[in-house]
């Protein structure tokens, strides 16, 4: 028997019968819908915070101190070739000390940057380049000029000028030196004062060295 509808006073056609029930069917479905995306959501939520908690955490792993000495002394052990280093002056450290490679050109590179403590910024390089003169010093430092000499700790030094600090890669300093058939490149975003005190310090290991 057809469903009355009190409305109209008289039973529901089958069209307004099938109307309803999609209508109904439609609804449900949307409901459905509804709480089913409420659930993935709640779902998802706790995943996350399960994963969160579950996987460990902490500080970002501390760089070692390298030795540019030992690091130094070992190449030339192993090639014959005396190469150049220092220990970092006070209130640096090193952070890098490796046999690299620039251009064609090989080399020993120091990296140097100051303590947490010292609240001083920047950075100094050191490259003891083999077989290379001033041309590499030019190559390392886009825009950089050689300009006056200087004797820093009995050795004369190349003083390069830097009008583009942008340009040559944030370097504001570098001093060069010409050994043997090796160039001894100083660098990096410094002042005057200390790039000098660099300088001093690994010209006496070099004379030191060479008087051998």
């Amino acid at each position: 028997m057809a469903r009355v509808v009190a409305e109209l006073g008289r039973p529901e056609t089958p069209q307004e019968t099938a109307d309803r029930k999609a209508a109904s069917s439609a609804a449900y479905r949307g409901s459905q819908t509804f709480r089913n995306l409420i659930a993935a959501l709640i779902v998802t939520m706790l995943i996350v915070l399960v994963i969160v908690w579950v996987v460990p955490r902490g500080n970002a792993p501390e760089i070692k101190p390298a030795d540019p000495v030992k690091v130094a002394a070992a190449q030339t052990s192993a090639s014959g070739k005396t190469t150049y280093a220092i220990d970092a002056p006070e209130n640096w450290w090193s952070n890098v000390a490796i046999l690299d490679s620039y251009s064609g050109y090989a080399l020993f590179t120091a990296s140097y940057v100051p303590t947490e403590e010292s609240k001083l910024t920047g950075f100094v390089r050191l490259n003891d380049v083999y077989d290379a003169d001033e041309k590499y010093a030019l190559l390392r430092i886009p825009g950089a000029l050689p300009g006056e000499t200087e004797t820093l700790g009995g050795r004369e030094w190349t003083v390069f000028t830097i009008n583009d600090v942008e340009k040559a890669g944030n370097v504001t300093q570098a001093l060069g030196t010409q050994v043997g058939d090796d160039y001894v490149l100083l660098y990096g975003k410094t002042t005057d004062e200390l790039i000098r005190e660099f300088a001093t310090q690994l010209a006496t290991t070099i004379e030191k060295e060479t008087a051998q």
